[in-house]
């Protein structure tokens, strides 16, 4: 059986297409799985890390705007006089608040 120079080119050009893409497919498997390997090892669920980010974001100390000192003793002070903490509670807290800051 001979080929034709337009027949050798096509076919050589369509291993050279599968072989890229082959390389392609490698790739991609292969960056998910480390990808998913070090959302493991960060304690997060490769399926919903997203949410899981979005959600540490949130929750976040560094994304809250810093509350004044005055604000932190006035909202401790209402917990006491509604009876939430006791005074004891309040004590502690006070003086963490203002070892603070």
């Amino acid at each position: 059986m001979d080929l034709g120079l337009a027949e050798l080119l096509i076919v050589v050009i369509f291993i050279v297409f599968v072989v890229m893409f082959i390389g392609i497919v490698f790739f991609m498997v292969m960056s998910a799985a480390r990808s998913k390997k070090a959302l493991e090892d960060g304690g997060l669920d490769p399926l919903a890390a997203e949410a899981q980010l979005a959600a540490r974001a949130a929750n976040s100390q560094l994304l809250a705007p810093r509350r004044s000192l005055e604000d932190r003793l006035t909202e401790l002070d209402d917990l006491r006089s509604r009876g939430v903490i006791s005074e004891e509670e309040h004590a502690t807290a006070r003086a963490k608040a203002l070892a603070d800051g």
